[in-house]
């Protein structure tokens, strides 16, 4: 079956609710962790109850316009987004052709399909499909395409990437690299903030436990080891390490007139180099920016230093040509 249609804002807002509600113990956690601090410091400084409803409405807030300010910055970063898309779902797999990027996978790359109130998404490990039911000529059109992609997600067949120009795995370290490289400065800023309360805690703690405070510093060693886990989980190495073997998995890339095409296990994605924003290079590894993603390719996987270089002339050649 082909559907054609225009994602909107509000079809990404909604996306991100969704994608919320996945993970309601995530949303707990931080308002817990936001607020934790107070009863403390009520006990301890008897600061005025206003301070308290202040910065719970502000939490308040901060959790409800999560979704519209998740969606703006995604459509803001990545304009195709909201762009015609044309997709095409059968046997063989599903396939995604927009301004920015086309897309072929194996049904082997998906997890989930799940319906919001407009919606229907596709969820793979890390990435989510969107399909607006406004998109379905009729109530009976977009059932019959629903039992059709359950069916073909129950018993998926799994292929090997194609040979390309370069073929490689990546590995734990490759990653930790690339989390190193290529993490938002948001969540640096996340890392670096989260040291605060971290070592405001452990200094805390350890005054309270001196001075034989016990509900103190039962109270805020909780929270305390909340936001070290936090502060680890956002650390490009422990990252790398909660990965699935998929990730581990032979890849390839290959130079085209129009695009860059990355192919692996679960199908091939094509990039339009007008989606491209760079090739920068880090210490064992060619980082390709997209929009949205990072594309690494290992020093390791050219013969020579003459082929790397040749490689790199021929990526950074046809993105001049892009912006020309």
């Amino acid at each position: 079956m082909e559907l054609e249609f225009t994602p909107t804002l509000a079809d990404y807002r909604e996306l991100v609710r969704a994608n919320l509600a996945r993970r309601p113990l995530g949303l707990l956690l931080l308002a817990v962790a936001l607020c934790a601090p107070l009863p403390v410091f009520w006990w301890q400084t008897n600061l005025p109850w206003f301070v308290g409803g202040a910065w719970a409405v502000f939490v308040l807030f901060m959790l409800l316009s999560m979704p519209r300010r998740l969606a703006n910055q995604l459509v803001r970063r990545s304009p195709h987004l909201v762009e015609q898309h044309r997709i095409r779902t059968d046997p063989s797999g599903y396939e995604l052709h927009s301004p920015g990027y086309d897309v072929s996978l194996h049904w082997t790359a998906f997890r989930e399909l799940r319906s919001t109130s407009h919606l229907w998404l596709l969820f793979r490990e890390n990435e989510v499909f969107v399909v607006p039911k406004r998109a379905f000529a009729s109530t009976a059109a977009e059932q019959g395409w629903v039992r059709a992609v359950r069916d073909y997600m129950k018993s998926p067949g799994d292929a090997a990437p194609e040979t390309g120009d370069l073929s490689f795995s990546l590995t734990r370290a490759d990653y930790t690299e690339i989390y190193r490289a290529s993490q938002p400065g948001q969540l640096k800023f996340m890392r670096w903030f989260l040291t605060l309360p971290v070592a405001a805690g452990l200094v805390a703690n350890a005054r309270f436990i001196q001075v034989g405070q016990h509900l103190a510093w039962m109270i805020s060693l909780p929270f305390t080891l909340l936001f070290a886990v936090a502060l680890a989980l956002m650390t490009p190495w422990v990252q790398a390490r909660l990965l699935r073997a998929e990730a581990f998995k032979p890849s390839s890339y290959r130079i085209l007139p129009e695009g860059f095409l990355h192919r692996h296990s679960q199908g091939e994605t094509l990039y339009a180099w007008s989606t491209l924003r760079g090739i920068e290079l880090t210490q064992g590894l060619w980082l390709v920016r997209t929009d949205s993603v990072v594309l690494p390719v290992p020093r390791r996987a050219f013969a020579n230093v003459d082929d790397e270089s040749d490689w790199v002339d021929l990526v950074r050649g046809n993105l001049q040509a892009a912006t020309n």
